[in-house]
């Protein structure tokens, strides 16, 4: 079996070099072990500091280049999505608002009316209370850019 070329890995896992050796496997390892038979694999052991290349891509730079303060300042979401107080007219505006929205006005036609089945299913998440339209246990707000 194997492959055309032989492939020798230098590796700095020395426990890897004990799947050369007759061992007890789990079926995990007996998997990976059938498979990698296939290959014409040379398994080496060499300590991580032996290996320059790889032993250079895993160690980070010690250049700081800014990098404290790089993310310094920066304002990920504007301004206008924060609440800068509470509403306590808000209820009002949203049930006022609310008479002048069509799909608000269909809704509630269909919510109190013994309207067909397979449209009472489609309305099963939809709720009315204190004037409110409520989709699944959340306000329905009108869209409306002074809400």
């Amino acid at each position: 079996m194997g492959g055309k070329f032989k492939v020798v890995i230098l590796s700095d896992h020395k426990n890897l070099t004990y799947f050369q050796t007759a061992q007890k496997l789990n079926r995990r390892q007996a998997r990976w072990s059938l498979f990698l038979s296939e290959f014409d694999l040379g398994l080496v052991h060499v300590p991580g500091k032996s290996i320059t290349q790889a032993d250079a891509l895993s160690r980070q730079s010690n250049e700081q280049d800014d990098t404290d303060t790089d993310n310094e300042d920066i304002v990920m979401l504007p301004e206008r999505l924060f609440i800068k107080g509470i509403d306590l007219g808000m209820k009002e505006a949203i049930v006022e608002r609310l008479g002048l929205d069509d799909f608000h006005k269909s809704a509630l036609e269909q919510l109190l009316c013994q309207s067909v089945l397979p449209i009472k299913s489609a309305l099963s998440d939809w709720r009315i209370k204190d004037e409110l339209l409520f989709f699944q246990d959340r306000v329905y707000v009108p869209n409306n850019s002074d809400l």
